[in-house]
């Protein structure tokens, strides 16, 4: 029974995202959309191996669908870091940006 709503709460997690994305609320880059998709697929993934070998295509599956949502959420990651580190660049721009105005006093 324990299974059953363990099963039952991933599959309603990946069908919010679902329809999250469809009703455009969430995008399919958005951190939120693929952490709900990971978990429900995680636990989607406790309940298939619950049913045991009978039920390896759905264990497959599930195990293929949290792997890429946990590989989408480490690319929104590290395009956030990215797009907050700032570059060498921009780095000494503003360094001799600092060094003008103590001039300039």
């Amino acid at each position: 029974m324990v299974f059953e709503w363990i099963g039952a709460t991933g599959l309603c997690l990946i069908l919010i995202a679902f329809f999250m994305d469809e009703f455009n609320k969430w995008d399919n880059d958005d951190y939120i959309y693929n952490f709900i998709n990971l978990f429900g697929a995680l636990l989607m993934l406790v309940y298939a191996v619950s049913l045991g070998a009978a039920a390896i295509m759905f264990t497959i599956l599930e195990a293929v669908w949290a792997g890429i949502a946990l590989v989408k959420l480490g690319k929104i990651t590290r395009a956030r870091r990215a797009a907050i580190k700032p570059t060498e660049e921009e780095t000494m721009n503003a360094l001799e940006a600092a060094s003008e105005e103590e001039l300039q006093e």
